[in-house]
């Protein structure tokens, strides 16, 4: 039955045509700015170049015109809401976004907010053009048979309502791990955009959980249970740092027991949660150090990764939707399989370094040590022999995995063009400027590939890049002088150390990037000086 064009339209249409119209006006202009900032970099996608760059123009321009045309048919004189307003175009444009961020995430990583405005642009132009094509053949039709008629649903309706249901499961299923992981946080389901709070909370150890025989103090952290400021009788320097500080090893062998040991009548106190970076360091100063009142604070920086990630909180609906690294789809499977995948000699299964701390050899989650501790080191080491003999090591990673690990830290830190230093000096300036009075030094840890020659020539061999190997300490050890604060560089205190046979000095687990035993003592050795002679520990 033709619709009366003198009887005003029905009020839900004139709510659906009202929508719709909006939908497509933003969606024009979203074209037209896409068109504008396309023009204007002229290397829109990084890899576009000659023809490539004007074809995306030009589809940029066509969807800023189906827009406006698909307009004009819903707007323009004799526009009817019948043939203007096609049925199910809600779901019609769900699916479009759903399947164009699929398409985005497949072949447009890593992310970034001019890329992703573009996908969305042509996406505005798909659905203008379904708008213009008004509504679609029917999809059904009716049957006679014995029983009365029937209706038969046409392989297009089905094939529609099968993309529907399929686009409606992935959101549905991504929603979900979302809410369980706010719930119940864990490493598996963490998004590299976490906020600070989140990030710090999802990767801290319940209190009293037993790492290797020793539990975690009330908050979390690798260390005896912190003291209030009435009741302590010793020097307190509080350290601060990620899963270093974290531990890796029992805990009679971490570096800040060996300080302790090192130091008659100081005390040790250690911050330190795994995944961390710059700005969590600065939250947990604030928020955890500070608080406790110590008499001085060190921060144990990571070079291998602390100046290139955590330099800030970025983020946006568009980044948690388009980025690979926080849709849990893409990260839960990526993790578990990490997880679950063995090293290529078969010794060991490996741990995904961004599901929490690795734990190369494995922990006691049974027996609580602290009870009958005397202080005998090489009783533990008949416990723990893999901690008392480098060589009964098992791999964290396989050796490819280690070096993929290895090689993108060394291009990133010290490659031709390394962008996190400012916004580094940046957080470790408001970090000093927040302790006011307290004593604040810096603690530079190298990575592995500093300290290994072997592996340092297979790096080089394999990258592309000009690389300065020991270019990180370089930079923060002259930024750090010009700010007056003082700095520890543990790079030659570890090199120091003599190779043995094998050419390796074996101060580093293997295939991992965290001390193993070996290197906790020669780093607390060196760390226990550093205090003395700063002042930093009476």
């Amino acid at each position: 039955m033709a619709l009366d064009r003198d009887r005003p339209p029905p009020r839900g249409a004139l709510r659906g045509r009202a929508l719709l119209a909006s939908t497509l006006a933003a969606g024009g202009v979203w074209s037209l700015v896409a068109l504008v900032t396309a023009s204007a970099h002229r290397v829109p996608l990084g890899m576009l170049w000659g023809a490539g760059i004007w074809l995306l123009m030009t589809a940029l321009a066509t969807s800023a015109l189906l827009g406006g045309l698909a307009l004009w048919r819903l707007l323009g004189p004799g526009a009817r809401v019948s043939r203007t307003t096609p049925p199910g175009w809600g779901r019609d444009l769900f699916c479009l976004l759903a399947l164009g961020a699929v398409a985005y995430l497949a072949f447009a990583q890593p992310f970034a907010s001019l890329t992703s405005g573009f996908g969305l642009a042509l996406c505005a132009g798909a659905f203008s053009a379904r708008v213009i094509a008004g509504t679609p053949a029917k999809s059904s039709t009716e049957v006679r048979t014995d029983d009365g008629p029937r209706r038969r649903r046409r392989p297009r309706g089905r094939l529609s309502l099968a993309l529907f249901s399929v686009c409606a499961l992935l959101v549905v299923a991504e929603c979900g791990l979302r809410v369980y992981g706010a719930l119940w946080p864990s490493p598996l389901l963490s998004p590299t955009n976490a906020g600070v709070v989140e990030r710090i909370e999802t990767h801290r150890p319940p209190a009293g959980q037993l790492r290797w025989g020793f539990p975690t103090n009330a908050g979390g952290h690798y260390d005896e249970p912190f003291l209030p400021r009435a009741e302590r009788t010793r020097t307190t320097v509080a350290m601060l740092g990620d899963s270093f500080s974290a531990g890796i090893v029992p805990f009679p062998f971490h570096f800040t027991a060996v300080m302790e040991r090192q130091l008659d009548g100081v005390r040790i106190d250690n911050f330190g949660v795994g995944a961390m970076g710059p700005v969590h360091y600065e939250h947990m100063l604030r928020t955890e150090v500070l608080p406790h009142e110590p008499d001085a604070i060190v921060l144990n920086l990571f070079v291998g990764n602390d100046l290139t990630r955590h330099l800030e909180v970025r983020g946006g609906v568009l980044q948690s939707w388009l980025d690979r690294d926080n849709v849990r789809l893409v990260l839960l499977p990526r993790r578990l399989a990490a997880l679950r995948q063995e090293p290529a000699d078969g010794d060991a299964g490996t741990t995904a370094g961004e599901a929490g701390v690795a734990t190369p050899q494995g922990e006691s989650d049974t027996d609580d040590l602290t009870a009958d501790w005397d202080g005998d080191l090489d009783a533990l080491g008949r416990r723990f022999p893999w901690a008392a003999d480098h060589r009964l090591e098992r791999p964290t990673f396989s050796r490819e995995q280690f070096l993929e690990v290895e090689l993108g830290r060394a291009e990133s830190v010290c490659g031709a063009e390394v962008e996190g230093y400012p916004g580094l000096l940046a957080v470790l300036d408001r970090m000093r400027d927040a302790c006011g009075s307290i004593p604040f030094a810096v603690v530079l840890i190298p990575d592995e590939f500093q300290v290994e020659d072997a592996l340092w020539d297979e790096l080089l061999a394999r990258s592309a890049d000009t690389l300065d190997r020991d270019k990180p300490q370089r930079l923060l050890v002259a930024a750090l002088a010009e700010r007056g604060v003082p700095v520890l560089d543990l790079l030659p205190a570890l090199r120091a150390e003599p190779p043995e046979a094998d050419g390796s000095r074996h101060l580093y687990h293997l295939h991992d990037t965290h001390f193993n035993a070996r290197g906790n003592r020669v780093a607390g050795e060196a760390m226990a000086r550093f205090l003395v002679d700063e002042g930093l520990a009476r």
